[in-house]
């Protein structure tokens, strides 16, 4: 694990854990018919299919964010640190931390319907436009260092929350391209980061970009396409969040079978 030097009179110590990581995903097409996608973190990979009437639009894999009741049970549960929703007076009392997850009458983990409903009452925001609730893990405040907070359950870094069940390792999905669109087959991936996908829905978001999947590949048309949704992401983030808006970083590609 790395650590820093800390020279703060109420940190006797002398250093601290380095607190700090990335998200990461990765999709690559193998012999031009196989997609593998893997992913760590809040960044996504959104696969959309042209339909009639409808487009088929997927969340390749589910990111990991700190309400996702697998990752707590298979993972988190056990190991002392707390996932809880973040409003404004979380740390103002035990009595203000509002538990993500509880136990059903058999003992099972679930989603709590009484922090949610908490939740609501204490003005804890939305993270995204998809309704997803802002939530962070947090250390133990007794830990051996400061006590830290993050919002994914798996992370490139963030070493000291490794001890407590966040990991690196990627959630790993394979797809038959060719079996699932056929001859003359087209789809639209976009692979983003939370800056972009936190401002849409996924729907909303693939249905400009599905537009560029019927024009020639060399248009600059498709091109101009991609720069506009990015643009509008842009502005969509300034507007909601001002300067402190996230960073946006995505990748579109156009398939044809």
């Amino acid at each position: 694990m790395l650590v820093m030097e800390v020279e703060e009179e109420d940190w006797p110590l002398g250093y601290d854990a380095v607190d700090g990581g990335s998200t990461a995903s990765v999709a690559a097409i193998v012999d031009g018919r196989t997609l593998v996608y893997a992913a760590v973190g809040d960044s996504a990979g959104i696969l959309a299919q042209p339909g009639n009437g409808e487009a088929k639009v997927e969340e390749l894999v589910a990111e990991h964010a700190p309400v996702r009741l697998d990752e707590w049970v298979a993972r988190l549960h056990s190991t002392g640190i707390e996932v809880v929703y973040d409003h404004p007076d979380m740390f103002e009392g035990e009595d203000q931390l509002l538990r993500v997850f509880d136990r059903d009458a058999t003992g099972a983990w679930r989603l709590s319907e009484e922090a949610l409903r908490r939740a609501d009452e204490m003005g804890c925001g939305f993270k995204t436009e998809r309704g997803d609730r802002s939530a962070v893990l947090m250390t133990p405040e007794e830990g051996r260092f400061s006590q830290m907070m993050l919002n994914v359950t798996r992370s490139l870094g963030d070493f000291y929350h490794g001890q407590y069940g966040v990991t690196w390792r990627p959630e790993v999905v394979t797809r038959d391209l060719a079996e699932e669109l056929g001859p003359g087959g087209r789809a639209v991936l976009c692979v983003a980061s939370d800056g972009v996908w936190d401002l849409w829905t996924f729907e909303e978001a693939m249905a400009d970009l599905l537009d560029g999947s019927a024009l020639p590949a060399a248009q600059p048309a498709r091109r101009k396409l991609v720069m506009d949704f990015m643009e509008n992401s842009r502005n969509k983030g300034y507007d909601a969040f001002g300067d402190s808006a996230d960073n946006l970083t995505g990748i579109v590609v156009y398939i044809e079978t």
